[in-house]
C-alpha cells in the first residue's frame, strides 16, 4: 500500500512541479494535486496555512468517504462534534456556539466569499486529536466533522481516495453570527506566493524519493 502510494505521489509531484499539473491551494495548509476524479495527492506545510490553527473555519465535513495514506511526514487530525441549534441546551456543557455553512465543492470555489449557500447556528466541541506518521493510513467517513493540520515543521505528503459521494454540499463551521464564511481555496497567487508553492513542492519531491 505505502509503496504504491509513494509512486503515485512521486509522479503527481513531478507533474505539478515540472509539467504544471493543475494544483489548488487550500487554506487548511495544503496543495491539492488531482490525479484522477477520485484520487488526489495532498502536500501539507505550515507555510501554506491561510486558516489559523485556532480558527473554527478549519472544521468541516465531506460529501464523500476519504481513505488516506501518509506517504511522508505526519498529519494531525482532530475530530469534532457538531449539534444543531436547539432550544434545550441540556447536556451541551463544554460546547461553544458557532455558525454552520453549506459550501460548494473546491472545483467551483473562486477564492471569494461566494462559496456560502446557507448558514445556521450550531454547537461544536473538539473530541480528540490523532497524530499519524508516514506509513499510517486512515479513513474519514462522509459527514464526519474534523480538521487536519500540517506538521509543525517540514512537509507531509498524503494520497487520498474519495468514494461514496452524496449529492449534498459539504459543510464548514465558523464563528457565531458569521453570514459569509470565506472560501477555503486560496486563489490569485502573488509572485511571492508562487515561490512558496514551488519551495514546498521541491521539498515534497525530496521526501518521497
Amino acid at each position: 500500500m505505502i509503496e504504491i502510494s509513494r509512486c503515485v505521489a512521486r509522479v503527481a509531484l513531478r507533474d505539478a512541479l515540472y509539467e504544471r499539473r493543475s494544483t489548488r491551494w487550500h487554506g487548511l495548509g495544503m496543495l491539492q494535486i488531482e490525479v484522477t476524479e477520485s484520487v488526489r495527492v495532498h502536500v501539507w506545510h505550515r507555510d501554506l496555512m491561510r486558516l489559523p490553527v485556532e480558527s473554527l473555519r478549519r472544521v468541516h465535513d465531506h460529501r464523500f468517504d476519504i481513505f488516506s495514506v501518509i506517504v511522508a511526514g505526519k498529519i494531525i487530525d482532530e475530530r469534532w462534534l457538531v449539534k444543531p441549534d436547539l432550544e434545550d441546551t441540556t447536556g451541551l456543557q463544554g460546547y461553544r456556539i458557532a455558525s454552520l455553512h453549506h459550501i460548494q465543492h473546491a472545483k467551483i470555489q473562486t477564492g471569494n466569499n461566494d462559496s456560502k449557500i446557507i448558514a445556521a447556528s450550531c454547537y461544536v466541541k473538539p473530541l480528540k486529536q490523532v497524530i499519524m506518521n508516514a506509513g499510517d493510513y486512515y479513513m474519514i467517513p462522509r459527514r464526519r466533522f474534523h480538521t487536519s493540520y500540517p506538521p509543525p515543521d517540514g512537509v507531509a505528503v498524503t494520497v487520498i481516495e474519495r468514494t461514496n459521494f452524496d449529492g449534498e454540499p459539504a459543510r464548514v463551521i465558523d464563528e457565531p453570527n458569521v453570514t459569509e464564511t470565506p472560501s477555503g481555496i486560496h486563489g490569485g497567487w502573488s509572485e511571492e506566493e508562487e515561490k512558496i508553492v514551488l519551495n514546498v513542492l521541491n521539498e515534497a519531491v525530496k521526501v518521497v524519493l
